[in-house]
């Protein structure tokens, strides 16, 4: 009679509601994802920015129906904020940021990426890879918008009573030293602290 081989799991094994990987890409990683993208927004270049942009808000709501895993759903959100912010009139992002979020959409929309959407649980990892890489690259341009828009949002209360001149003056200035903020930090070397480890 032959030996019982040895259980690797216990009869009951808890089923497990979350589960955290973690893993590092480094810079050839980085660069041939950014690569990737910058080849596929290439291919895209014909293509009206507007219909890009339609394209990736159907997608992401589209995505959302299916109630993907929670790292993808977090940079979609991600991808909507940088969408937002390209198409903001009073905001209006350099060129070179438009073709950063041009190339993160044009990933995104793309139906052939390095991997296969339909694959369950792990379709949109690359998608969400290269969306957050674009976003971490825009991390200035972000913050600036986003304190533009609560700037914008309180300044239009006050408008009621100073009138659309003054609106438009006032956001000219704040979009102005926001925008040489955002200069200053892209152009400031990057310094790591040292944690002690």
């Amino acid at each position: 009679m032959a030996a019982a081989s040895p259980r690797c799991y216990p009869e009951v094994v808890p089923p497990l509601d979350r589960l955290t990987i973690r893993f590092t890409l480094g810079a050839r990683d980085l660069a041939h994802l950014r690569a990737v993208a910058e080849r596929a927004s290439a291919r895209a270049a014909g293509r009206p920015l507007e219909g890009i942009v339609a394209a990736a808000r159907a997608r992401a709501a589209e995505l959302r129906k299916f109630q993907p895993p929670a790292y993808v759903e977090e940079r979609v959100a991600g991808l909507v904020e940088l969408i937002d912010l390209l198409e903001d009139p009073d905001w209006g992002p350099p060129d070179r940021v438009r073709e950063r979020v041009r190339s993160a959409l044009v990933y995104f929309t793309e139906p052939e990426d390095l991997i296969a959407d339909a694959v369950p649980g792990l379709g949109f990892l690359d998608d969400a890879i290269v969306i957050e890489l674009y976003a971490h690259e825009l991390e200035h341009e972000r913050a600036a918008w986003r304190e533009f828009a609560r700037f914008r949002a309180a300044a239009e209360r006050r408008a009621l009573r100073r009138g659309p001149e003054w609106l438009a003056s006032q956001l000219a200035e704040r979009r102005r030293r926001l925008r040489a903020r955002v200069a200053a930090r892209e152009q400031a070397p990057v310094v790591r602290r040292w944690r002690g480890r």
